[in-house]
């Protein structure tokens, strides 16, 4: 097992710490966010080329 220096530990418990606090901040209803309008598909394949396909 490698050895960690303290330095090592530092970054690591403050890296911990910022991502604990951003998560924190996320209401929970984000997660499961649906777009209010619909998604617009666009493609480039063979002859058709920017052709509009059915949206999501």
């Amino acid at each position: 097992m490698k050895l960690r220096s303290r330095r090592d530990f530092l970054k690591t418990a403050t890296a911990s710490a910022a991502v604990l606090a951003a998560a924190s901040r996320i209401p929970a209803s984000a997660a499961g966010f649906a777009p209010v309008t619909p998604v617009k598909v666009w493609g480039t394949f063979r002859d058709q080329r920017h052709a509009e396909l059915p949206g999501l």
